[in-house]
């Protein structure tokens, strides 16, 4: 059995179109790599912990955890002082196990917003809110389309336990 230089051109031709599909395979994924990040306000007007997806491609939330010290919850609410009458909270999540956040898109974790500032109880609950806040780190378990688990990404709230929060928030969406 002999070899022509036309079977040789045709075995190159499969080696390179096999190799190229997996090329192309290998930057589809790292094309569409979604990245996590928690990003917070932390207003007069407006106390909030979010969710972003900064990549290009759909995240998947498989965990999200909330730790103080050897203490895990699922969520941030279960840290909250309880809120009095007169306040509540504009949004917030029991369970981000599922969700699905789209390229450039977030997930409100937890929102405290109001209109009129001047309101004491508004004002000592939110402070509260901040020091329960404060004393967390939140850990964010995701995948991306593919399914493939990527790194957690970590991020401590003790950004809320500084002295000075910015003035007013115009427009949270």
């Amino acid at each position: 059995m002999s070899f022509s230089l036309a079977d040789l051109a045709g075995f190159s031709g499969l080696l390179l179109a096999v190799y190229t599909a997996y090329l192309q395979r290998k930057h589809n994924f790292k094309s569409l790599m979604p990245i996590a990040q928690i990003r917070f306000y932390d207003y007069e007007d407006c106390v909030a912990v979010r969710i972003v997806n900064a990549g290009l491609g759909p995240m998947t939330i498989e965990n999200f955890n909330a730790v103080n010290e050897n203490v895990i919850k699922h969520n941030l609410i279960d840290w909250m002082p309880p809120h009095p009458q007169s306040i509540s909270w504009e949004t917030y999540y029991e369970e981000l196990k599922g969700v699905t956040i789209l390229p450039n898109e977030e997930a409100k974790v937890l929102v405290l917003k109001v209109d009129e500032v001047e309101n004491s109880e508004y004002v000592q609950f939110r402070d509260k809110v901040r020091a329960s806040l404060s004393m967390l780190e939140a850990e964010v378990i995701y995948r991306d389309v593919y399914g493939r688990r990527m790194p957690k990404y970590t991020r401590s709230l003790n950004w809320f336990g500084r002295d000075k929060p910015k003035q007013r928030i115009r427009n949270l969406n």
